[in-house]
């Protein structure tokens, strides 16, 4: 859907006044009320659900719990340094949290437990406290927000959000952490490096050979095709030619419409696609012809392959869509193992 489309774009702070919607789908924002950027900030817009805003919010808590984490890990910001900064903040339900976070890591320390990697332990139980903590301030944040919002009118501002007070240590967070070069450090951007290539690697197997998803995900692609058009093809049950010439259609073919058309246009969407009524397009008139030939057509057959491309390219985007939707639902564990199975086991053979 767009609004599900509206929640990827805008879950990160990117620029969104360099995007259009429009670009992904042919549905317009104006069919959903999603409105531009206004106001001061012309840059940055809120999604138009609160879905979208939820995930929006979840992935700030999640890119600060993942960047302390590797703060702490990786030996950029020392422990007993961190320690220092929690004590001189000035919000005292952080000051309590980060004091009991060492306290009953203390206790398991009394009471004999020996961790294997006790920075990887306090990491995780500082990192797994703030988390927490974040959570239980957005649900505060955002229940005053939506109280005091209007049901029957659109959402165009911020409803999801930290408390004022929590939105602040966010910052605090986020600055004090880039300050000790935590990105920038070889380890991390190693590991962020090694996620990029692997996400890259999964989608470009899938999108050449979109055979290879699992069949949930096939059959959903198809089904949303079938919504726009009778003439789809199963990835699973097709034949094997009518698979791979609508693959070929699908992913590599220059979907544009054209000022006119060769042979080679011809017979690439005369083989994905069922031309009836279309007998002008018969084998004999495209004899004595090269591949790079222009074929004379009326403005009524052109029309009709301008269909077809459009088509397909609608198909394009419900590809796509269906990749990136299963990609993002993966672990990572899974995402890796796929990776190996799929990309790296291809490379050896």
């Amino acid at each position: 859907s767009l609004q599900t489309l509206e929640g990827m774009l805008k879950h990160t702070k990117i620029n969104t006044s360099e995007y259009d919607l429009g670009d992904f789908t042919d549905i317009t924002e104006a069919d959903f009320h999603i409105e531009k950027p206004s106001g001061e900030d012309l840059e940055y817009s809120p999604a138009s659900t609160l879905e979208g805003q939820v995930v929006a919010l979840a992935d700030e808590i999640a890119q600060r719990a993942h960047d302390l984490d590797d703060a702490l890990l990786s030996g950029e910001f020392p422990l007993d340094e961190f320690k220092k900064y929690m004590k001189l903040n000035r919000n005292t339900a952080v000051r309590r949290l980060f004091d009991s976070t060492l306290e009953n890591l203390e206790k398991l320390s009394l009471n004999g437990y020996r961790p294997i990697n006790e920075t990887r332990l306090i990491a995780s139980h500082i990192t797994r406290d703030f988390t927490n903590y974040f959570i239980d301030k957005a649900i505060k944040g955002s229940t005053t927000k939506i109280g005091n919002h209007d049901p029957k009118e659109p959402i165009t501002t911020t409803l999801i959000e930290l408390t004022p007070r929590a939105k602040k240590f966010n910052d605090y967070l986020d600055k004090l952490i880039n300050s000790r070069v935590v990105i920038n450090n070889h380890e991390v951007a190693r590991f962020d490096g090694n996620a990029e290539a692997i996400v890259a690697g999964l989608f470009k197997a899938y999108y050449d050979n979109p055979r290879l998803l699992r069949s949930g995900t096939k059959r959903a692609i198809y089904n949303r095709i079938r919504m726009k058009t009778a003439n789809v093809i199963d990835f699973e049950t097709g034949s094997s030619d009518a698979v791979l010439a609508e693959i070929k259609m699908m992913t590599r073919y220059d979907l544009e419409s054209k000022k006119e058309y060769t042979l080679a246009d011809i017979k690439s969407i005369k083989k994905a696609f069922s031309l009836e009524g279309m007998d002008s397009f018969a084998d004999d008139k495209l004899k004595n012809k090269k591949d790079d030939d222009p074929i004379d057509m009326t403005p009524s057959e052109k029309e009709a392959l301008d269909g077809i491309l459009k088509e397909y390219l609608e198909k394009r985007r419900i590809l796509v869509r269906g990749i990136c939707d299963y990609i993002a639902g993966m672990t990572d564990s899974y995402a890796m193992s796929e990776y190996e199975r799929i990309v790296l086991n291809s490379a050896k053979g």
